[in-house]
């Protein structure tokens, strides 16, 4: 007669089991139970659903055999990892339909083991991506469009502005004599604003083209990259007698002319937005994990908390061009060169208090990453 305890214990252990079957079968995702040597031994209910197999035709089945040729060598790549005890997490593949059709996916596998800890099977979990790689295709034509839009606004803009310039320049030139003091000033405003429409043009073009050209990344000393920047921003410097330090920069991976960008954009904001003192900026760096923490410090004149976010939006600015002149763009450059090399960029500040911001680089950048599939 079995003990009443182990008779309660079995029960239990039966009841478990039904409700752990319950869930595999009845789950949300593609399960799939395969051996150690990759064969099929169980599939769920949502890859009857999803793929058109039933779970007869499956068992027995090498995994890999569903997969087109050309993805095998990664699968039993994949398999060694799990095999070592490595979940392969979000892995890109391609599964083959019963009826033939080649459908995306994401699958996320892992080890099982016994009481034992030793390995019994591989579990894979797989999602259907079908709809997410339409919709990122859609988005991408919709952002080529976009950007094929913006360059020829940019050019069809462009050339009316220049030839507006011209005759208004001629118009003073040849004019100089017979013109007043209100003409020649209401002239000035007209070339004024056809030279900041132009810079804006230019600014929104190089905008649009930071994630249309393809990026490349290479070994970047940043000391480097400061000293070229200062450069280029020398008569700024000279006309606001700002004083520019720094402590010793990393030598990273990234794009050199994007992160040449990145450093003259925010030395060059420390410039415009300072105080009545002169302006001091000073550049650090740290490492952290994965990367590095660059940080460039000012004694500007600061920034509201409830502002922080919203100055890399493009075009919002919180001062008028009368006071401060720029287009709205420099912020959100920086945003896009910054987290297009898998990073984050951000502000600490108040208000006469100067301004510090924050950027993070990967040593290695999220766009030089290879992708895995599965």
């Amino acid at each position: 007669m079995v003990p009443r305890d182990d008779f309660a214990r079995m029960k239990q252990i039966e009841a478990d089991l039904r409700r752990m079957t319950k869930v595999f079968m009845d789950g949300a995702d593609s399960i799939v139970i395969r051996d150690l040597q990759g064969r099929i031994v169980d599939a769920n209910r949502e890859v009857e659903r999803v793929f058109g197999w039933s779970r007869q035709d499956l068992l027995g089945l090498p995994a890999k055999d569903l997969l087109p040729q050309e993805w095998h060598d990664l699968a039993d790549q994949n398999m060694a990892r799990c095999l070592a005890g490595e979940p392969v997490r979000n892995a890109e593949g391609v599964v083959r339909s019963k009826s033939g059709q080649l459908i995306p996916i994401l699958s996320t596998a892992f080890l099982l083991t016994d009481e034992n800890d030793q390995p019994v099977a591989i579990a894979n979990i797989v999602k259907d991506i079908t709809g997410l790689k339409q919709v990122s295709a859609r988005l991408e034509q919709r952002n080529r469009e976009l950007k094929q839009f913006v360059s020829a606004v940019s050019h069809d803009l462009g050339e009316p502005l220049r030839a507006i310039r011209g005759f208004v320049e001629l118009l003073r030139d040849g004019y100089q004599d017979r013109l007043g003091n209100d003409a020649r000033e209401w002239i000035q405003f007209v070339v004024d604003g056809v030279e900041r429409m132009q810079r804006l043009i230019d600014d929104l073009l190089d905008y649009s083209r930071l994630e249309s050209q393809a990026i490349t990344f290479e070994t970047v000393d940043c000391n480097t990259v400061l000293v070229q920047a200062l450069a280029n921003l020398h008569a700024s410097v000279v006309e606001s007698g700002a004083v520019i330090t720094s402590d010793r920069l990393p030598t990273l991976s990234g794009n050199a002319s994007q992160l040449l960008q990145l450093i003259q954009n925010l030395i060059g904001n420390a410039i415009k937005y300072r105080s009545k003192e002169p302006p001091t900026v000073h550049l650090a760096a740290e490492r952290i994990d994965g990367g590095w923490h660059v940080f460039v410090r000012d004694n500007g004149i600061g920034i509201a908390p409830a502002q922080h976010e919203k100055i890399f939006d493009i075009f919002h600015r919180l001062h008028s061009r009368e006071q401060i002149p720029g287009s709205g763009v420099g912020l959100a450059t920086c945003r896009a060169i910054v987290e297009r090399h898998g990073g984050r960029i951000w502000v600490d500040s108040q208000p006469g208090q100067g301004s510090v911001f924050h950027f993070t680089l990967p040593s290695k950048p999220a766009a030089a990453k290879d992708a895995s599939a599965g």
